[in-house]
């Protein structure tokens, strides 16, 4: 086994007399996807995804990931001409073939996607390769050769592709492992390139999430490993897919003219060219954009569209929404600049939140500047930004807000390739996510561990990582900078990774019940961080984040296990002394709750 994650409890939390009532809920899934259409899943790949080939019972990740599919409330039917695994395993098919390489899985490919007709395809393959030293120098190209067959032989199968773990017996400086760096770091790019010509694909960063510690023999993963294997690739369907997973809507993938040969009509921020039927927005929770329709709207190239980005001239011919994270996002506004789009809120609503960016289809190109107005004040302004600038989250205040208006204008150059991408685009009441309460409730005890006082520098962004707290404690071992939570050593955690299967390599990871205090001097704006329940518990661990300035609580996440996702921070520190940030358990104790403040930062 890895490190120790459960230090106070054992694992009673997950095992024990639960274990059979999983096993009959997949049971149960399973008997009634006959009737619910279950969607097609292929795990393919060698013994990381079949097990060693000398257990019978070793299932690696599958097992795992099929019980985060069941909890999720998926329909699915995994398929493929192996059935290996454990009796609690409900099904055990697959396409995982022990020693094989990306050549041998090319060689037989096309039969096995004609014999199970897959919908969904979790490709981790490689591993082989390096160990056997196969063609080093063309792993990356063979791997796009084989997506490339794939792909053809079946266009509406959508390929999720995995990095490939770690391999702790290779020396560190060797060709061996030099070439298993180079191919994962190659994969974003391939599979990016592809996702921006319509192809339905994507990726999920294993390496990221499996630490040397989840390495059991050199190259297999311990069952913790395999565990945090499941819920990457648990994060790449959520982040493809809604529950209940149904099939793909079409069988070839959609195609986009090029927006460089486009010549849009150049509109003004508040100039607006179509006037769509006005729904009023429910009141509850958060409300999707993508689900109301605007009261007026123009778009620099084709209509804007919903729940994919911008297309050519007709409605719905947009790929999937994907962002420089590496995350598909299922709900969202395409557009292409100059674009506004503008809501009537009827003072219902107390905040507004996206996660914006250039979209994948167009990177490396594209420069954009999004911006949003309330009331037809500008409260948001992204300033210029390009695909290596990354996403940025958006959170603004709302409340008693009559009209909402999104605008995205060129970044000075033209607006060639300027598609642009508002990401979980939503509005919420209060208590969906607004940051703008300030209940007196005290913050937990006293601090257990003084640390030297920086004062924090000013100007642009600062990770929280990189000041060091007045005052600081954690709930097993010390906090830990830029990874997670780890053991009793300082720097032993293993990469910052949350449920949308992205890996951070910047943000502060805790384990329950914890408190870090920051001294701001009143020189910064706001705190933002995306939060969660770390990868290496999944799916186990439930914690509540808060935040308080100057002793007041001014967030507060409520419970949230891996089953939760991630939730977007976006606090206002104006002028405010301290900043404590707060991870208390979620009243079931603290076995496993390790937690990440991810890209934890503060802005001037």
């Amino acid at each position: 086994m890895g490190r120790e994650v459960n230090p106070v409890a054992g694992p009673v939390k997950r095992w024990g007399l639960v274990l059979a009532v999983v096993v009959a809920l997949a049971q149960m899934a399973l008997v009634s996807a006959a009737s619910a259409a279950p969607v097609r899943i292929m795990p393919l790949g060698d013994s990381l995804t079949a097990g060693i080939a000398t257990d019978p019972n070793d299932a690696a990740y599958r097992d795992s990931l099929e019980d985060r599919l069941v909890a999720g409330g998926y329909s699915f039917d995994f398929v493929g001409s192996q059935n290996k695994g454990p009796a609690t395993l409900a099904d055990k098919d697959n396409e995982g073939h022990g020693g094989f390489t990306i050549d041998d899985i090319k060689a037989s490919v096309n039969g096995w996607l004609s014999a199970s007709a897959p919908d969904y395809v979790l490709l981790m393959i490689g591993t082989n390769d390096i160990r056997q030293s196969v063609d080093l120098p063309n792993m990356s190209n063979r791997l796009a050769a084989l997506l490339d067959q794939m792909i053809t032989a079946r266009p509406g199968t959508w390929i999720i592709v995995g990095t490939i773990p770690t391999q702790t017996d290779l020396p560190s400086g060797g060709a061996q492992m030099q070439a298993l760096l180079t191919y994962n770091n190659a994969i974003p790019n391939i599979v990016g390139t592809r996702s921006s010509q319509g192809k339905r694909i994507s990726w999920v960063n294993v390496y990221g999430a499996v630490a040397p510690s989840d390495i059991a023999d050199g190259d297999h993963p311990t069952p913790a490993g395999h565990t945090k294997i499941a819920g990457v690739f648990y994060g790449g369907i959520q982040g493809v897919l809604a529950p209940p997973l149904t099939a793909p809507t079409s069988t070839s993938p959609p195609t986009t003219a090029s927006p460089a040969t486009s010549s849009p009509t150049t509109t003004t921020p508040g100039a607006t060219t179509t006037a769509p039927t006005t729904t009023a927005p429910p009141g509850g929770g958060a409300t999707y954009l993508s689900d109301l329709n605007p009261t007026s709207a123009s778009n620099g190239y084709g209509p804007y569209e919903r729940d994919k980005a911008n297309g050519g001239a007709a409605a719905g011919d947009g790929h999937p929404l994907g962002l420089a994270d590496g995350v598909t996002y299922t709900k969202g506004l395409g557009v292409h600049a100059p674009s506004s789009l503008t809501y009537a809120l009827g003072g219902s609503y107390s905040s507004f939140l996206a996660t914006v960016g250039i979209d994948a289809e167009v990177q490396p190109d594209g420069s954009v500047s999004f911006q949003v107005f309330t009331d037809g004040t500008k409260v948001y302004d992204s300033g210029k930004l390009t695909w290596a600038s990354g996403p940025r989250a958006v959170n603004v205040s709302v409340a008693g807000k009559s009209t909402l208006q999104l605008v995205v204008t060129d970044g000075g150059d033209g607006t060639a390739y300027d598609h642009a991408d508002w990401a979980l685009a939503r509005v919420t009441t209060s208590g969906g996510g607004a940051t703008t309460t300030t209940p007196t409730t005290a913050p937990p005890g006293p601090t257990t561990t003084a640390a030297t006082t920086t004062t924090p520098p000013t100007g642009g962004t600062t990770y929280l990582s990189d000041l060091n707290p007045t005052s600081a404690s954690n709930g097993y071992g010390p906090y830990e900078r830029d990874k997670a939570n780890g053991g009793a050593a300082a720097g032993d955690g293993h990469p910052l990774g949350l449920a949308n299967g992205v890996t951070y390599t910047k943000g502060l990871g805790v384990h329950a019940n914890s408190s870090l205090t920051y001294a701001l001097g009143g020189s910064y704006s706001s705190f933002q961080a995306t939060v969660g329940v770390d990868a290496e518990v999944a799916p186990d661990g439930s914690v509540v984040f808060q935040v308080f300035v100057d002793g007041a609580k001014v967030y507060d996440s409520g419970k949230l296990t891996w089953a939760s996702g991630v939730r977007t921070v976006n606090v206002n520190v104006a002028g405010k002394s301290t900043l404590q940030l707060v991870v208390t358990d979620s009243g079931d104790g603290t076995s496993y709750d390790h937690a990440d403040w991810a890209l934890a930062r503060v802005l001037s």
